[in-house]
């Protein structure tokens, strides 16, 4: 399997810097050989990747990805309204011109492209969950923050008592 990240148009391309440079032709782009890694390379350069969209040049994934249904203003309103205008990831309240539509269970891991599979969420949130199931998100989140916190307490005794109390809360 080769990836390739693109917006249809472009691909993406590493320099020796680590910066990003786009390219017409499909045989400069970096190509990757596991989807983690692609994304990390988007979620890593929000800015310059914003539009951009992993592409399997070998596998099936690229032509799902090419052959998502497109949901109509209806559908969406519907989604928005059930999801009361939030993030169903960080419950931001969102714009309706703002949301994105998230499968919950990804294409890539043979969810259903159907409405009941689909949920508003804000870009950041959608590009942050990209192809993972909803309950290792929330796993890798939980092990970002506790591990942040540790790090960033100056009182660790405070830290033993929190830490305590937020495990029982998650588990």
């Amino acid at each position: 399997m080769a990836i390739v990240i693109t917006n249809g148009e472009y691909y993406i391309q590493n320099t020796k810097t680590g910066k990003v440079k786009k390219t017409k032709d499909i045989n400069e782009a970096t190509q990757f050989y596991h989807v983690n890694k692609a994304m990390r390379k988007i979620l890593s350069k929000p800015a310059q990747c914003k539009g951009y969209y992993l592409f399997d040049t070998e596998d099936t994934y690229s032509r799902r990805k090419q052959n998502r249904k497109h949901y109509s203003q209806d559908v969406r309103k519907i989604l928005y309204d059930k999801a009361n205008g939030k993030c169903a990831i960080c419950g931001k309240s969102l714009l309706f011109s703002d949301i994105t539509l998230d499968h919950i269970i990804p294409l890539i891991q043979n969810g259903k492209d159907e409405v009941e599979n689909l949920q508003v969420c804000c870009y950041e949130c959608n590009q942050m969950k990209g192809s993972i199931l909803p309950i290792d998100l929330y796993q890798k989140v939980t092990e970002i923050f506790m591990y942040q916190t540790e790090k960033n307490t100056k009182c660790k005794l405070k830290w033993k008592i929190a830490h305590r109390l937020l495990l029982s809360c998650i588990k």
